[in-house]
């Protein structure tokens, strides 16, 4: 019979499961928290990703940091955390502090990104308008790819937006 930990529940760990719930939970406590400072009128501003954590985290999973790059809707709180955000790093953000690594306090709360090396790239408005500078961030990589095919075959993926025989000129 095997050991208790070796057991898996649809191919992941227990460890894995355990650090799934605690980013999750994170996030949850994050966003309750920012509605305790909005109340005491210490944030102007709090959206709550709640209802989100299992779907981002689920997605993170399936995603590389400073790999793959990012462009967050405003609900997407434990995405970030699980790319490797830090709750601290949230919490400036919320307040508009001058050390806020989205952008330095001048964005609005929820509008993630970080300038460090994890690819997040916070958004102008988080709706659709997102799509086209999603889109011409999958084309510039693409082109960067077709370029300096290194990296890829470093990594071993290959690009799942645009291939390399959608890029003009191919």
């Amino acid at each position: 019979m095997p050991a208790k930990a070796d057991k898996n529940y649809e191919g992941l760990s227990r460890q894995q499961l355990v650090e799934i719930y605690r980013l999750m939970y994170l996030s949850r406590r994050l966003d309750d928290r920012e509605k305790v400072l909005k109340n005491q009128q210490k944030i102007f501003f709090q959206i709550s990703g709640a209802g989100h954590e299992a779907l981002t985290v689920a997605a993170a999973l399936n995603l590389k940091a400073g790999y793959d790059w990012f462009y967050p809707y405003y609900r997407d709180r434990a995405l970030c955390l699980a790319l490797g955000m830090t709750p601290y790093e949230q919490l400036l953000e919320g307040v508009g502090a001058a050390d806020d690594p989205a952008s330095g306090g001048r964005q609005m709360p929820s509008h993630w990104g970080h300038k460090k090396n994890l690819n997040i790239v916070t958004q102008v408005f988080t709706h659709g308008y997102s799509v086209p500078s999603g889109g011409s961030g999958a084309l510039k990589q693409g082109r960067y790819f077709s370029k300096h095919p290194e990296p890829r075959k470093k990594h071993g993926r290959r690009l799942s937006a645009i291939q390399e025989r959608d890029l003009p000129g191919r």
